[in-house]
């Protein structure tokens, strides 16, 4: 028996980013309208962390995530909503979950992994990308099932596809939820919007606030590991794959795990406008927006190289550290004013 949400509306829009996407249709699917600007200010979803990392292949490699990975959880400490999260489960409980879900005419969104899912449904991405490729960090709406062989049927906002609705095989579908990319991890992860009757904005100007704190203390700690990490490993180290490996980890962390290219600042020049709307709050921010940027631009520049050696690595992360040093100048300038 096929099974789809009733009046399921879906509109992609290629200038917000995917978990955001999911969670306002979400919302929208339990009749709650809220912009991208809501769904990032109420979680503090603008993040800096740093780490070093060596499960990858044994080398050491810092990998920096720009955004929340709990979206959907701290959303809903902050707005009361009541949220259901599942993960591994067996086949039978899975398509139980989903099917029980879209009974209640209530959609259910799944982690996925972004390349994984694109080589299912499009012969283009096997062209572009490397078969190991990984983002284990990709949120797909699912609208509809097929009870008797688990078949899915779900919405895809990726930018590079036309078409945002498919069918995809369960055995296919399951495969595509489980992946691993240093620290991300999915494991069939899912979530459902079970009851929005205490849903509650917080207050947008304490929340920011808090936004600018919690940043003040992740950029402070990001730029010691980043220092020693440097030192430690970078340094006098001429390595090439070494290398080869931290490139790869900082291209994907901040030119392709945010494909607008500003590392999602450009939330907080609109959260500043918001909630602050203060003009020199927001035009401190709209450089800041820049600066992140231009950098990612240069990033992009040396992966259409094709090599990126010692020396143009180090050139690279000193640039690196210069924006982060500048963006938390930025935010330790609006701290005061607030």
């Amino acid at each position: 028996m096929v099974l789809e949400v009733k009046n399921y509306k879906y509109k992609t829009n290629h200038k917000i980013n995917c978990f955001v996407s999911a969670l306002i249709y979400a919302m929208l699917n339990k009749g709650i309208s809220i912009t991208p600007v809501d769904a990032m200010l109420y979680t503090n979803a603008v993040n800096f962390k740093a780490r070093i990392d060596f499960e990858e292949n044994g080398l050491p490699t810092l990998e920096i995530i720009p955004v929340e990975l709990d979206f959907f959880d701290k959303f809903s400490e902050t707005t009361n909503v009541v949220l259901e999260h599942y993960s591994n489960l067996d086949r039978e409980e899975d398509i139980k979950v989903i099917s029980d879900s879209i009974k209640e005419n209530t959609c259910v969104t799944a982690i996925t992994d972004q390349y994984q899912i694109g080589f299912a449904i499009s012969e283009q991405y096997k062209k572009i990308f490397p078969s190991d490729a990984r983002m284990p960090h990709h949120f797909i709406t699912i609208h509809g099932i097929d009870t008797d062989n688990g078949s899915v049927l779900f919405s895809e906002p990726s930018f590079s596809l036309r078409k945002y609705d498919h069918w995809l095989e369960y055995d296919v579908f399951e495969n595509a939820r489980k992946s691993k990319w240093y620290e991300l991890e999915i494991n069939k992860d899912l979530y459902i919007v079970k009851d929005v009757s205490g849903f509650v904005l917080p207050n947008a100007y304490k929340t920011f606030k808090q936004q600018i704190v919690t940043l003040i203390e992740q950029l402070r700690s990001g730029l010691d590991v980043m220092k020693k990490f440097y030192g430690t490993y970078i340094d006098g180290h001429d390595d090439q794959q070494l290398i080869a490996t931290n490139f790869k980890a900082l291209l994907l962390s901040c030119a392709m795990f945010d494909q607008s290219g500003y590392v999602y600042r450009n939330y907080l020049t609109a959260g500043a406008a918001k909630s602050v709307k203060d003009r020199k709050i927001v035009s401190d921010y709209k450089a800041l927006e820049k600066k992140w940027h231009s950098f990612n631009k240069t990033v992009l520049k040396f992966n259409e190289v094709g090599k990126t050696g010692y020396n143009d690595y180090c050139e690279l992360y000193k640039t690196l550290l210069s924006v982060i040093e500048y963006e938390l100048e930025t935010h330790l300038n609006t701290l005061n004013k607030l």
